[in-house]
């Protein structure tokens, strides 16, 4: 395995649950299909690791990534076991009566 490549997730939903499972899917069995590209120069699949995730869902918040992508309104049908990651959801206040964003475009 080569180094690591740490990634940081905002928004711990069903794309996430998706993108984890896949990952440690595929990190224990390499040759399964479904990946068209396994390996991308010298990284392969299993070189991604979790190492931040942010969420605002306060179910999520401080509970281990592994466990947090199948709380809330997640609906990703389980794959695999998720090992416990190390990496609690850093959740992030959300402030009420918010304006909307501007448009930012013509």
């Amino acid at each position: 395995m080569s180094e690591s490549i740490r990634i940081a997730i905002v928004g711990v939903g069903n794309c996430a649950s998706a993108l984890l499972q896949g990952i440690h899917y595929y990190r224990k069995k390499p040759d399964a299909p479904g990946l068209i590209t396994p390996q991308i120069g010298n990284y392969a699949v299993g070189d991604i690791t979790a190492v931040a995730a942010f969420d605002v869902d306060s179910a999520k918040v401080g509970v281990d990534l592994s466990e947090a992508i199948f709380l809330g309104k997640n609906n990703v049908e389980r794959l695999c076991r998720v090992p416990s990651t190390g990496t609690n959801d850093n959740g992030h206040r959300v402030k009420r009566n918010m304006k909307p964003a501007r448009k930012l475009w013509t």
